[in-house]
């Protein structure tokens, strides 16, 4: 990848996270990525392919921070500590990326692609939800008390 193609993407997830979609158009990310509004058409043919492209890049790459280390000969609890701190870190290391993800998961502008990449990220997580379910190791309690303490040990 290119290094123009590299701060168009950066651009526009720091604007689409900021603005949204609707309020962020093809000149404000050619702006702010300091290049000309003809260069991201270069790159990408418009902007919903810009977003949807980004999009699946950053939850390829929150799914992929998640599963490394991922600890699955461990107990349910454990992985769900991995996940839980996981995401934890990853939204602190990468706030724009995950409010673009956030604002945009039902965005219209979304393609069946991008849909599909955020349920296979969400299932991932609701196995491992529903699995400590089943144990009986995850109720609802205890997945509430487990939050609360592990958000008093950041």
């Amino acid at each position: 990848m290119s290094d123009k193609q590299e701060d168009i993407k950066q651009a526009a997830i720091s604007l689409f996270s900021k603005r949204g979609y609707d309020g962020t158009t093809v000149p404000l990310v050619a702006k702010q990525a300091s290049v000309g509004a003809g260069t991201i058409y270069r790159y990408f043919e418009n902007k919903e392919v810009l977003l949807n492209v980004i999009m699946q890049d950053e939850m390829f790459r929150l799914e992929q921070s998640l599963k490394a280390q991922f600890p699955a000969e461990k107990s349910i609890r454990e992985q769900f500590n991995h996940l839980f701190f996981g995401l934890i870190q990853y939204s602190q290391e990468n706030y724009d990326s995950m409010m673009l993800i956030n604002l945009h998961t039902t965005s219209r502008h979304i393609s069946d692609k991008t849909k599909c990449d955020y349920t296979s990220f969400l299932t991932f997580i609701s196995n491992i939800v529903e699995e400590g379910r089943e144990q009986e190791s995850l109720t609802r309690t205890c997945l509430l008390k487990r939050l609360w303490r592990l958000f008093l040990e950041l």
